[in-house]
């Protein structure tokens, strides 16, 4: 699969076209370099300046690891943008063969991030854009498993489970685009925290936080913080 979609970057950044290039990233797409981040849009300007040679291109992947039924995450060697190459790990939604995120793993760097799951923050990343990616699939069975089965969220109303609260997702209409913004992440014990803010939902700003445990990639628990503003 990996090699596949290597083969399809290859073609769609020789054909200088940016609508091939623009869909081998999912939208909420982030790419974490030493310094700063690139979305979706700067990175799509960096893969068709005049100055980036696409015939220098070549990636060659080094590991693959599955993450669950909707993604895989691989390393790559990534020549054509510095004299030598650029190490990077990356994750592909199997179902839509779109790259949800990127990061570099090079010593360079002043941290270094041997792989990005033991990172905090990039699971909080990985979070919001799976979260955002499930929600314009309207794919119910991806919404349901963004979160673990004895899953439970505290919203203002009451308590919901799994299946209630990816029934309350799917039923937001699909021209009504929910943003999710990372805010602020913290470890405790053998969980992450992830503070995100949701704009889409009505007319307010969510405010929620989700916990997740160190092994899993599904939500474990979550709760609205701002309940004066909220009606769910």
């Amino acid at each position: 699969m990996i090699q596949k979609f290597l083969r399809r970057v290859d073609r769609s950044l020789k054909s200088r076209d940016v609508s091939n290039i623009s869909g081998l990233f999912e939208p909420g797409f982030m790419f974490k370099r030493c310094q700063g981040n690139y979305d979706k849009n700067q990175t799509i300007n960096l893969l068709t300046h005049p100055n980036f040679d696409p015939n220098r291109f070549l990636a060659i992947y080094k590991s693959v690891q599955s993450m669950g039924p909707s993604s895989i995450e691989f390393k790559a060697m990534v020549f054509g943008f510095r004299p030598n190459y650029i190490e990077a790990a990356f994750s592909l939604n199997k179902k839509f063969q779109q790259l949800e995120w990127g990061v570099i793993l090079e010593p360079q760097c002043k941290v270094l991030r041997t792989d990005p799951r033991y990172s905090v923050e990039e699971k909080g990343l990985r979070l919001i854009t799976r979260f955002a990616s499930a929600q314009e699939s309207r794919d119910a069975s991806r919404i349901y498993g963004l979160f673990e089965e004895d899953f439970a969220f505290k919203g203002c109303k009451g308590i919901y489970n799994r299946g209630e609260l990816t029934g309350l997702l799917f039923k937001i209409p699909a021209k009504q685009k929910l943003v999710f913004n990372l805010l602020s992440f913290w470890e405790y014990g053998s969980s992450n925290f992830f503070n995100v803010k949701i704009n889409g939902i009505e007319n307010y700003e969510m405010d929620v936080v989700f916990d997740m445990s160190n092994d899993s990639e599904e939500v474990s628990g979550g709760g609205i913080l701002n309940c004066d503003q909220s009606h769910s």
